[in-house]
């Protein structure tokens, strides 16, 4: 199985996520993808490319990949991302809120199926960004990492309901704003690190705890997020395709 992902901060154990959810799959990275300027290691992300640049680097990754007659099609690849409200799920029906987008991903949707016709193609997407999967299982994360706020989901919805923003479903936090092509108000940066800032001694940053928890997340428990992560792990399970575009 090939999987693209950024390669940012929180994205660099994503095949150890992966791998709890097909724990029999050899599963091959497609490319470490990253900001020019920026030199990770396996151990430091920095800045990942993501949004349309990511789907740039998979297009080209498939194109290259075909020239090489020893090829072994794989059986899956999954593209994942945040979001960042360029999509929403409305009344049953996928909303792109930036057309850019949607078009870069039906290409690469369509150069799978010209050139690697017998590969399942799963969109594992994080909406509106990697953290509502944190608070989805919150007890394996927040409650570890911070023990002086718990019960820290409780704490977070009265704060940022009072502050910020109400959460009223994770996956559908924030509207989307055209002007920075991201989420109007982004609930790792305006919600969970303001809240976090709040008791003495204490921070949140997706280069130390963002980096841990996406090793410490268990997929059963993200099965309630059922706009985008649970259709694309029932798919992953039963080896089809999920593609979010309504037709």
């Amino acid at each position: 199985m090939w999987f693209y992902t950024s390669f940012g901060w929180t994205e660099i154990k994503f095949d150890t996520f992966l791998q709890k959810i097909l724990p029999n799959s050899t599963i091959i990275r497609r490319g470490r993808y990253y900001n020019k300027g920026a030199k990770p290691t396996i151990q430091a992300g920095q800045d990942g490319v993501s949004g349309i640049a990511l789907l740039k680097h998979a297009i080209t990754d498939v194109k290259k990949a075909i020239e090489d007659k020893n090829l072994v099609e794989p059986d899956m690849f999954i593209f994942s991302d945040d979001t960042d409200c360029k999509i929403s799920l409305e009344n049953g029906v996928y909303i792109y809120h930036d057309q850019e987008y949607k078009k870069k991903l039906e290409e690469l949707v369509k150069e799978y199926n010209k050139n690697l016709p017998e590969t399942k193609m799963v969109f594992l997407f994080a909406s509106s960004e990697i953290e509502t999967w944190f608070l989805a299982d919150s007890n394996n994360t927040f409650e570890k990492a911070y023990p002086q706020i718990s019960p820290f989901t409780h704490k977070l919805n009265v704060f940022c309901s009072n502050k910020i923003f109400p959460i009223n479903k994770l996956e559908s936090f924030s509207l989307y704003d055209e002007k920075n092509s991201s989420c109007r108000i982004k609930i790792s940066e305006h919600c969970i690190q303001k809240f976090v800032k709040s008791f003495p001694d204490s921070n949140y940053s997706k280069r130390i705890q963002g980096q841990d928890f996406i090793t410490l997340l268990d997929p059963q428990s993200l099965l309630n997020l059922t706009d985008f992560f649970n259709p694309a792990y029932d798919a992953i399970i039963h080896n089809r395709d999920f593609i979010p575009i309504t037709t």
